[in-house]
């Protein structure tokens, strides 16, 4: 879901938050999408200058934003902001403050989307995860340079796609097939209270026999995939719980 309602309290933080969210969300999915933050000023109409760091309590604006952006599941707000957030590192030193707090921001935002197993939102934390050589020349209308972009590919996105994301994926595959188990067995029940309580002899048959093979199939199939999905889950949980330990 790429939009939630409007907060109906006060919290003016929030609402500005929200706010900038909404209004990149709106662009990015247009025809004529959003190049940079200033494009989006120009859009908007403001004079005053979009500051991601600026600060509303207890986080930054485009923390709170990429945040939300990373909940929601919305890839297209999450490039646009960590683009955008590269391009600001490009002007900064290594060692500011502001530098480190970009990074900081991007970090929280990651972790949100490594606890919420979204392999494409991860991805894009990978693409622009840092920015390892500030001499190095980059496309700033756009993406990084690819040579980047494969190198934190190779080094980064490895281990989160084989110790995190499977993970998620086990455990989504073990609640789908006990769902298939529920239905087997609320099929296998239906099935014998016909055979019990039908009147033809020949009707009771065979509901009977399809009682029995809907039970001997759903046997089959915790055996043969709800057991080993199970089992995969609990292994994958201990490498999640070490890959995440890592991130702290």
């Amino acid at each position: 879901m790429y939009f939630n309602a409007m907060p109906q309290d006060n919290d003016q933080n929030y609402n500005a938050i929200y706010k900038l969210y909404c209004d990149i969300a709106r662009y990015t999915i247009s025809s004529n999408k959003l190049e940079n933050l200033q494009d989006l000023q120009k859009r908007l109409r403001q004079e005053q200058k979009i500051n991601l760091l600026e600060k509303h309590e207890n986080q930054t604006l485009g923390g709170g934003v990429l945040n939300l952006a990373v909940k929601w599941n919305n890839p297209r707000v999450v490039e646009f902001l960590l683009i955008n957030i590269n391009k600001e590192q490009l002007k900064l030193d290594l060692n500011s403050k502001e530098y480190k707090e970009y990074q900081t921001l991007k970090k929280k935002a990651e972790k949100i989307a490594i606890k919420n197993g979204n392999s494409e939102i991860i991805e894009l934390f990978t693409d622009y995860k840092e920015i390892p050589n500030k001499t190095k020349k980059f496309n700033t209308d756009s993406k990084l340079c690819v040579e980047t972009i494969a190198q934190n590919r190779e080094n980064t996105f490895y281990d989160i796609n084989s110790k995190i994301v499977p993970h998620y994926q086990t455990r989504r595959d073990f609640r789908i097939a006990l769902g298939k188990d529920y239905m087997g067995g609320i099929v296998t029940g239906v099935l014998v209270v016909a055979a019990i309580m039908h009147l033809s002899d020949a009707f009771k048959a065979v509901f009977g026999a399809l009682a029995i093979l809907v039970a001997i199939g759903t046997g089959l199939h915790i055996k043969n995939s709800t057991i080993p999905s199970y089992v995969e889950m609990q292994e994958n949980s201990v490498k999640c719980a070490s890959q995440q330990r890592g991130y702290a």
